[in-house]
């Protein structure tokens, strides 16, 4: 689905900044800015709401101009959802996601350097968990069995 909306001015900036975090060494032909853009709002998490609120709020005396993106409907309707939490429009949400993916690329930067983010800890602990878990599930199961 074609959507026209106002962008910020520097658009082409950001998302090319966004293409070569996420896909080093890849061109504008091999990942559209519409491509990135719906990778940006379907990996939104309501966690950043604070942060992003804050990007809508810089986001309103910044210059505009008119861009036409290509919305899968799922990323659409995620967008409307988004903007109706905020009280925003969509192209306000979709603006302050962009500034937001790339402001976070900036500091995902810094924490490579630093060592893990909190949430990959969380992310490795929840997953050594589950591992735990269906460990002791199959032991369960072989003794069952060999009933």
């Amino acid at each position: 689905m074609k959507v026209n909306m106002q962008m910020a001015t520097d658009f082409d900036d950001k998302i090319d900044k966004i293409r070569e975090k996420h896909y080093k060494g890849a061109t504008k032909s091999d990942y559209r800015a519409s491509f990135l853009c719906n990778q940006i709002i379907d990996s939104y998490g309501i966690s950043d709401e604070d942060k992003l609120i804050e990007k809508i709020k810089e986001d309103a005396n910044l210059p505009k101009s008119p861009r036409t993106l290509t919305f899968r409907v799922g990323s659409h309707a995620r967008l409307l959802d988004i903007a109706k939490s905020l009280n925003v429009t969509p192209a306000t949400a979709l603006r302050g996601l962009i500034e937001l993916n790339a402001d976070e690329e900036a500091e995902s930067d810094m924490q490579e350097e630093t060592g893990p983010s909190p949430d990959v800890e969380l992310k490795l602990r929840t997953i050594k968990e589950k591992i735990k878990e269906l460990q002791d599930l199959v032991e369960e199961l072989e003794k069952d069995i060999r009933k």
